[in-house]
């Protein structure tokens, strides 16, 4: 077999230099990533630990278990940039931009502005369920724990359940840093909780339905 010859400096106008450059940086961000698998929560690229943590893995897996037994018709994520972002991304990725328009199940809904039009029609939505005696879960997703509009919109649609729910906290999850504000809440009032490491990112997506489709 003929071998090819590829020119980076002929078909990318990238010199043999900038490649050389460009290697030597990615050598030393490998490096600084593989140091972070041995440094636990403790390193700023510490987010790189979460798959191989039995622990949380584990955690994560008993409260999808037993929110999935609630049958829900609708999953609120209430947060804001990452906090929601990543679990739209996780989403789509699994199951699709269409997913709820096209799935007979739970349906995933978005809180993330203050905005009270979008608020009340979430509200609209999910109010004939919870009349009918359906389950609506809702997570509230706050690394600091004291995002104000993230805060806002829990209240509000906790309030909601606790008006149609007997235990209401059956329905709710937390995923927040240990011992924030929105912790002791949980802690407080017996919500589900899930812990974001000290040093993993704001944006650790918690996707109830996509983690049903495999874990339930």
């Amino acid at each position: 077999m003929k071998e090819i010859a590829l020119s980076y400096e002929k078909s990318a106008l990238i010199s043999g230099e900038e490649l050389s450059n460009i290697a030597g940086k990615l050598h030393t961000e490998i490096h600084n990533m593989k140091r972070a698998t041995l440094m636990h929560y403790t390193d700023d690229k510490a987010s790189i630990n979460l798959p191989n943590d039995g622990r949380m893995v584990k955690n994560v897996k008993d409260v999808v278990k037993k929110k999935c037994a609630l049958h829900p018709a609708f999953l609120i994520v209430i947060g804001i940039g990452g906090s929601n972002l990543g679990t739209i991304a996780v989403q789509e990725a699994v199951l699709g931009r269409s997913y709820n328009r096209l799935t007979p199940g739970t349906k995933i809904l978005y809180a993330d502005t203050v905005d009270s039009d979008s608020i009340n029609d979430i509200i609209r939505t999910i109010e004939p369920a919870l009349r009918n005696g359906g389950a609506v879960i809702i997570n509230g997703v706050s690394k600091s724990g004291g995002t104000t509009e993230t805060i806002a919109n829990f209240e509000i649609l906790a309030n909601l359940l606790k008006r149609y729910k007997k235990e209401y906290e059956k329905y709710i999850i937390v995923t927040t840093d240990k011992d924030s504000k929105f912790w002791n809440l949980a802690v407080e009032k017996g919500f589900d909780v899930l812990e974001i490491p000290k040093k993993g990112g704001g944006g650790i997506p918690f996707s109830l339905q996509s983690a049903c489709s495999r874990w339930a």
